[in-house]
């Protein structure tokens, strides 16, 4: 029981890696399509406009990754802390 459970949490925390890892290529990706989407764009229109907008929308979300991450991680860590303190007959 002990192994599946460890096992859970390491597929579980894979898991997490592979979804941050992702949304931060399509951040990247995202912003170079719009950064080349702007620069096609005549100044001023509206299409230029939303461009600049939607860069400035998206560009505080990698700003927040770190934060995503430590939680992510402390999670796992008291969720570890927690699975072992009762598998060893702790309270």
């Amino acid at each position: 029981m002990m192994k599946s459970k460890k096992g859970q949490t390491v597929a579980g925390l894979q898991g997490i890696i592979w979804t941050l890892v992702i949304i931060g290529i399509l951040l990247v990706i995202g912003l170079t399509v719009l950064d080349k989407l702007k620069d096609t764009t005549t100044d001023g229109s509206v299409a230029e406009s939303a461009a600049n907008d939607t860069i400035n929308a998206i560009a505080d979300i990698p700003d927040w990754l770190p934060v995503i991450v430590v939680v992510v991680i402390a999670a796992v860590i008291l969720g570890l802390v927690y699975f072992f303190r009762r598998a060893g007959g702790g309270m």
